[in-house]
């Protein structure tokens, strides 16, 4: 595709603020030493670590990607499917705080037992036949409070008697209670940890069989907004959610420090590379670069004068031209 010299340029320009949003960060540090850390999410990095599993040829389906050619991408982001052919997701980003994988929720009794209620969502599926589905349980947590209509009943303490009625005032004297009000009562918290789901109790139970794989979900767990001040504090409940310090307060977030050559061009990363070079080299590489110029310039003022358009076969021809005059010089 043909395209001017100040098109290039300014293609060039956006390739680099490009590179400069993706990666502004300096990677010259391990931090394995810092332990577990919350990466950054102010920006969107791709994994930059190697996987050697990868194949060379990209798996993608060419006839797929023919078919959908076609399409344009709506506003309607509850389609059945999207321009990329996958359905829409049962959970966005948006609609959870914390996620927590399945290997992870069976190894905690606490997150086992809570998985798929209310606050804590699931992608599952009933039988391996139906579509998968969002399980997220009814929003009644614990045993129901008791509603208390008459405001003075609500004075009396453990161990003492309701008074009697008017109409039980008229029978015959009863015996005095003794009160005990002032007595100490050792009572412990009650567990207000809802109901577990039998369906995520049942993929649990398949993941922690291994006879076959998980057909019904993969354990993993979607925490909605606040889900740490929702705990239960029993002493049943509380204990395994101490193992898990991010379960109970906000992790630390690790930013790494900013690279002070991003955001640079190539020519001034290209001089600041030169000024770091020793004297001579520095002087041979300004004279070879004058010298590359002027052939360069040479070879580009007969398409000006012609009006004709550099293709990408004469840019190369021009540089395998400089190679073999190199190689010639050397011999």
């Amino acid at each position: 595709m043909a395209s001017t010299l100040s098109e290039y340029l300014d293609s060039q320009d956006e390739l680099v603020k490009e590179a400069a949003l993706a990666l502004p960060h300096q990677f010259s540090q391990c931090t394995y030493s810092l332990g577990p850390l919350r990466p950054s999410s102010r920006a969107n990095t791709p994994e930059v670590q190697p996987d050697q599993k990868i194949p060379e040829k990209p798996l993608i389906d060419q006839s797929i990607e023919d078919q959908q050619s076609g399409n344009e991408i709506g506003g309607d982001a509850a389609s059945e499917t999207s321009s990329s052919g996958l359905p829409p997701p049962l959970i966005t980003g948006d609609e959870y705080e914390s996620f927590v994988c399945g290997s992870c929720t069976s190894r905690n009794p606490t997150l086992k037992r809570w998985a798929g209620t209310c606050g804590a969502m699931m992608v599952v599926r009933d039988t391996p036949s139906d579509p998968w589905r969002r399980l997220n349980g009814p929003s009644k947590v614990g045993a129901e409070l008791i509603q208390i209509d008459d405001p003075q009943s609500a004075t009396f303490v453990l161990g003492t008697k309701r008074p009697l009625s008017p109409s039980a005032g008229e029978g015959p004297e009863t015996k005095r209670v003794k009160n005990i009000s002032d007595e100490t009562i050792s009572t412990t918290p009650s567990c207000l940890a809802p109901d577990p789901v039998p369906l995520a109790q049942k993929i649990f139970a398949e993941m922690e069989s291994r006879e076959s794989a998980p057909s019904l979900g993969a354990g993993d767990v979607f925490f909605t907004l606040g889900f740490k001040e929702r705990w239960c504090q029993c002493d049943l409940c509380f204990p395994p959610l101490k193992m898990e310090p991010y379960l109970l307060h906000d992790e630390e977030t690790y930013e790494p420090p900013e690279d002070p050559d991003s955001g640079l061009s190539l020519e001034e990363l290209g001089m600041r590379a030169l000024s770091r070079l020793p004297r001579d080299k520095a002087i041979d590489g300004i004279h070879a670069f004058n010298e590359m110029r002027n052939d360069l310039v040479k070879f580009l003022r007969p398409f000006a004068q012609d009006g004709k358009v550099v293709n990408e076969t004469d840019v190369r021809d021009f540089f395998a031209s400089l190679k073999e005059a190199a190689k010639k010089g050397r011999e």
